[in-house]
């Protein structure tokens, strides 16, 4: 499954929905069984402490499913925009596999000046300009990091 397909985001949603749907049950029973750690019947039959800690366990991980759920959902609705768009920083969570220094660059095909604004990532990772004048299309060649 790539990471541009529409398939990514449904199953991050659908992976949030079943957490936020398995953690309400978890809260619930834990507030009931912290609750019931306190009645006078339990307390007297010497139940209290296994009634908190189970109570507890339930509770914590209600809440760990809640967190995971807000991550999910973060993480989902965060994005560089549209696919190839650089305003938003490097779109996917990709960093360029070598260091870019800008020099003033002049398209290969008419030799005019191109603005490196207009670079867009591409889904291999590489970063594609288009010249404003012939509107011809190149890559950006870049260096290995090693």
């Amino acid at each position: 499954m790539s990471r541009g397909s529409t398939t990514f985001p449904a199953l991050i949603w659908l992976l949030v929905l079943l957490a936020v749907v398995l953690c309400l049950p978890l809260l619930f029973l834990g507030a009931i069984f912290v609750l019931s750690a306190f009645h006078p019947d339990a307390v007297a039959q010497g139940k209290s402490l296994p009634r908190a800690a189970i109570g507890g366990i339930l509770l914590l991980g209600g809440l760990l499913l809640a967190a995971l759920a807000v991550v999910l959902a973060r993480n989902a609705t965060r994005g560089a925009g549209r696919p190839g768009d650089l305003s938003g920083g490097v779109a996917s969570g990709q960093e360029p596999p070598g260091e870019i220094n800008l020099k003033a660059l002049n398209c290969p095909h008419c030799g005019g000046q191109v603005d490196a604004s207009t670079a867009r990532l591409n889904p291999e990772g590489t970063l594609t300009l288009t010249c404003p004048y012939c509107k011809g299309s190149f890559l950006i060649q870049e260096e290995p990091k090693w």
